[in-house]
């Protein structure tokens, strides 16, 4: 892929800056599915400080979030009432803190998305998301324990299983219809800037969810490492490869048949 449109989605500040440069261009019709935005808002610092400080009061907390930096490094909680804490990064994203997240066990929990994006622009999701809880249950005081606010890898538990696995069914299938339509949409920027590029990309999106599931977009991986760890046991790293492999290389130069069907076509028909 076009490094350009790599450094679009890779880290915090362009993840925002890409999804604005989308939802500029139309209104989504994301709304029709009863949601008003697919990102929390968000403002990037230093260059929207002035408007940050004239609407920091919409939001009781707000978190930021210091680009280029993972596993619950660079994240500081504060209230509309006190002061911006220090960063080190020159550019920072600061995000209203989604307040009523939806629950597992009285935990919150983030999931992730598998996405291969492929050179002829077909948009494939690996069909489990991968869950990741917190460490302690959820409780919307004490921001200076991030064990009860974060959900990555530095600071939930390892996943061993799906979100699949935990949601009803008729619930599971909102939140995957609203995923996949908020990854068909974030990716469009990307795909505009590639043109004719003999490539693929695997993303990794990270999604909250909240009480009323509605699914936020929290960022995107550029090279998530999923794919390569050995930290998520209801799957086989190698089966992830083996089937890019033949979604990229077997089928379309080869010949070769397709044998396994854990990704999904997801393109917009």
């Amino acid at each position: 892929m076009d490094p350009r449109s790599k450094a679009l989605i890779c880290n915090k500040v362009p993840t925002k800056l890409s999804c604005l440069m989308f939802m500029k261009s139309k209104v989504s019709s994301y709304e029709l599915l009863g949601h008003t935005g697919m990102f929390a808002k968000s403002y990037i610092l230093p260059d929207q400080l002035d408007e940050f400080n004239e609407n920091k009061g919409e939001s009781d907390v707000w978190m930021v979030k210091e680009d280029t930096i993972d596993c619950g490094k660079g994240i500081y909680i504060f209230t509309k009432d006190e002061p911006i804490p220090p960063y080190l990064n020159p550019r920072v994203l600061v995000q209203e803190y989604i307040q009523n997240p939806f629950l597992w066990e009285g935990r919150k929990f983030h999931y992730r998305a598998l996405v291969l994006l492929t050179w002829e622009k077909e948009l494939y999701a690996w069909h489990r998301y991968f869950f990741y809880p917190g460490r302690q249950p959820y409780q919307y005081q004490d921001f200076n324990n991030l064990s009860i606010h974060l959900t990555n890898r530095g600071g939930g538990d390892e996943p061993e299983f799906s979100l699949h696995d935990i949601m009803p069914a008729d619930q599971y299938a909102i939140v995957q219809q609203k995923t996949n339509h908020i990854i068909r949409e974030s990716i469009k920027p990307m795909i505009m800037s590639d043109k004719d590029q003999r490539g693929y990309s695997v993303i990794g999106y990270d999604f909250m969810i909240d009480a009323d599931l509605g699914v936020w977009l929290l960022e995107m991986n550029g090279m998530p490492g999923n794919i390569f760890s050995g930290y998520n046991r209801f799957y086989d790293s190698f089966d992830i490869l083996e089937e890019i492999s033949q979604l990229m290389v077997d089928v379309p130069y080869l010949n070769g048949q397709r044998t396994s069907f854990n990704f999904v076509n997801i393109t917009e028909s």
